[in-house]
């Protein structure tokens, strides 16, 4: 069965649900439900909506784009419609590294463990 995945907007703009439905019939049932749903693809290779769509989510319909909502204030969106923050996670470079974003210190908090964080900055 081939599949098709729909993300149910609401208030906002947000993603509250997702559903997923037959690709032969499914459309069918999309077009009888009152709700606006907008189709999205799983494969990062299909995906003309940015992201994959999940709940919580934001659609932009200016550009028809779904994204994440946004993680801190400081963090900004960039043109692939991913969060990033004003500084490059050191983590991108050692994969040793666990880290954590602090708002307030506007700087990353690196751990030596992720399953027991001991700062070390």
């Amino acid at each position: 069965m081939n599949k098709k995945f729909f993300a149910k907007i609401g208030e906002n703009d947000v993603i509250y649900d997702i559903i997923v439905v037959d690709s032969i019939t499914g459309q069918d049932f999309i077009n009888s439900l009152e709700d606006e749903h907008i189709e999205y693809f799983q494969d990062q290779t299909e995906n003309i909506r940015g992201n994959p769509a999940r709940k919580g989510d934001i659609y932009d319909r200016d550009n028809d784009k779904f994204y994440s909502k946004k993680p801190f204030p400081s963090f900004k969106l960039d043109k692939d419609w991913k969060w990033q923050p004003p500084k490059i996670n050191p983590a991108k470079s050692d994969t040793q590294l666990f880290t954590e974003w602090n708002e307030e210190k506007q700087d990353w908090i690196i751990a030596t463990n992720k399953s027991n964080p001991k700062l070390i900055k």
